[in-house]
């Protein structure tokens, strides 16, 4: 006769082995939070580079900014002097030179890496455009928030594009990798109609319901206090959804 072991889990053994498997998905929940908020933190520093970047390239000793509008200010290296001297030496040849150092403050509104601050220098002697509404000139920042890296070509209906030195662009094509910013100046035609942006590889898919006015250019001005500061602040994200900054901003 074949004895059998009908035997089953006691109550202890199940509750032993529930107080096994809550520990190990907790550990696992805390290991995803913990990935969840450091690839939060690298966005967020990511975007606060570029953002420190552009405020870097869009600076121009010459002209007086609110501190609102550009954190840009002088990096005291001796004293009261900003002054600095950099020296290179490639053994053939050694280079030095006098230059200028500067710092951009945080521009993000989170309140964490306070210290996480860019410091750039050059020479002030240096010809960066400066952004004028007056004249209709401005800075086209556009924010890539969609996941992936898009290729962007900026096509100008009237008005022409320009770089850091006012050298004017023809259709520009820029590469902009997520949660990172592109950069060109655009001086406004008399055209109602200004530009858009599309897909560099087919111009049939447009960013946005298609070009931009200068009615429909009005809610992506960057204001300070009503006033212009000369920045077109665009925002794709999901969807290629278009945001300004005060959309974006409230998600």
């Amino acid at each position: 006769m074949k004895n059998t072991n009908k035997k089953g889990m006691t109550l202890v053994e199940v509750i032993i082995s529930m107080c096994i498997l809550a520990a190990i998905a907790g550990m696992f929940i805390t290991i995803a939070v913990a990935a969840k908020k450091k690839n939060a933190d690298t966005a967020q520093r990511s975007r606060e580079m570029y953002e420190q970047a552009a405020a870097a390239e869009s600076f121009n000793t010459s002209v007086k900014y609110d501190t609102d509008t550009i954190k840009v200010s002088k990096l005291l290296t001796n004293g009261p002097s900003n002054s600095v001297k950099i020296s290179a030496d490639f053994k053939t040849i050694k280079l030095e030179t006098n230059a200028s150092a500067y710092k951009v403050t945080r521009r993000g509104k989170d309140g964490n890496d306070k210290d996480y601050n860019l410091r750039f220098f050059r020479s002030d002697n240096v010809n960066i455009a400066t952004p004028d509404p007056s004249t209709g000139k401005y800075w086209v920042k556009v924010f890539n928030h969609t996941g992936m890296s898009l290729d962007v070509t900026y096509l100008a209906n009237d008005g022409t594009f320009f770089d850091l030195k006012e050298s004017p662009l023809t259709n520009p094509g820029v590469v902009i990798p997520n949660e990172t910013c592109s950069q060109l100046g655009y001086q406004v035609g008399s055209s109602a109609e200004l530009f858009k942006l599309v897909d560099y590889n087919d111009n049939s898919i447009t960013f946005g319901s298609g070009s931009f006015t200068k009615d429909s250019i009005e809610k992506f001005m960057e204001k300070v206090n009503g006033n212009k500061t000369g920045n077109i602040i665009i925002h794709i994200c999901d969807g290629l959804e278009l945001k300004n900054e005060e959309e974006y901003e409230k998600g």
